[in-house]
């Protein structure tokens, strides 16, 4: 079962925020069998918790490409 999070993967490369809950990210994403390391790039779109709660998380894993407007 997925849990309610606020990020969206575009195509194989791209993760559009990270969600509240990083274990929730991570949960999702092995559910959803994507492949991490495929993942290249995360546009964090504005600084709430609800779209950056996973970041930190990932960050942990690998090193990506992080993007966002100026005042995130």
């Amino acid at each position: 079962m997925l849990a309610g999070d606020l990020s969206f993967l575009i195509g194989e490369k791209i993760l559009f925020d990270t969600g509240e809950r990083g274990d929730w990210l991570l949960e999702n994403i092995k559910s959803l069998k994507v492949d991490i390391d495929k993942i290249e790039v995360i546009i964090i779109s504005h600084d709430h918790w609800d779209h950056t709660g996973g970041l930190w998380v990932l960050l942990e894993k690998k090193r990506f490409k992080v993007y966002g407007l100026k005042k995130v």
